[in-house]
């Protein structure tokens, strides 16, 4: 009796700890408005070039080409809720500085505000498409979440300087979030075309074009003591704002719904 007495006491504790667990801001591909304290993070994307329609042969896409980013997330000493970080891509060697700190929170709503500045270390334009390559921008965001029990509906308003075939767009994404336990959730994000750019038309040849299409992603999160392990499905190429929420990365934007590819996140706290 004794040593089930202590041991549903330790997994009551683990679950108190992995409850008040801190989070770096990052969802699937938008931001949250978590934030860490007095800590530091990593992150570590992968987003896999192949869909997984008909490609048993590659292992649904494994096999193929992948866009791997690494970054930092950490807090600003004496400055509680405002957080910075600094990312990398190799998609386009994109470079991605950030700032974020907390507007508003009470127990049903929290609001933060997002800066960013981007920077794409590829210069040179190897598409056979009329588009800017090399670019450079700023990146405002109101991460906004709505707590509801296990759902968090979110809306990301986001606001950019510059895209592949504009110079500026608005546009607000969505996210919602079902918390399974303390260690298991999904999670489900939705890219809206921006009106901005929702009259270019994609080439297909020299007689056809289509029309940009909506993005989303949908994944499966397992948290632990200091991990988080994202398993994602989506149709968009990118992880940076500029690139998942325009809709019009590369001039090409997201594949069709039957073409997603797998992807996937690690977030380590220290």
């Amino acid at each position: 009796m004794r040593l089930r007495y202590r041991l549903h006491l330790i997994c009551l504790c683990a679950f108190s700890i992995l409850g008040a667990q801190q989070q770096v801001p990052l969802g699937l591909n938008l931001p949250t408005t978590s934030y860490i304290e007095d800590s530091w993070g990593v992150i570590f994307t992968h987003r896999f070039a192949e869909s997984t329609s008909g490609n048993g042969k590659n292992l649904f896409g494994l096999d193929g080409y992948a866009y791997s980013g690494f970054g930092f997330w950490g807090s600003v000493p004496s400055i509680p809720e405002l957080n910075y970080g600094i990312y990398r891509t190799s998609d386009q060697k994109t470079m991605v500085y950030s700032i974020q700190g907390v507007l508003y929170s009470e127990k049903a709503l929290r609001s933060s505000a997002r800066i960013e500045y981007f920077t794409e270390g590829v210069k040179d334009n190897t598409s056979t498409q009329t588009i800017d390559e090399g670019i450079s921008g700023s990146v405002y965001q109101i991460p906004t979440e709505f707590f509801s029990g296990v759902w968090t509906f979110g809306i990301v308003p986001t606001y950019i300087t510059k895209t592949s075939t504009s110079n500026s767009i608005f546009n607000i994404s969505m996210s919602l979030k079902y918390q399974l336990s303390n260690l298991h959730s999904f999670i489900v994000e939705y890219y809206p075309i921006s009106s901005s750019v929702k009259k270019y038309s994609v080439p297909l040849s020299s007689s056809m074009s289509r029309s940009l299409r909506p993005g989303f992603a949908f994944g499966y999160r397992f948290e632990t003591f200091g991990h988080r392990f994202t398993l994602i499905g989506t149709n968009v190429q990118g992880t940076t704002a500029h690139q998942v929420v325009p809709g019009d990365y590369q001039g090409v934007g997201a594949k069709a719904n039957s073409d997603w590819g797998l992807a996937f996140n690690i977030v380590r706290i220290f």
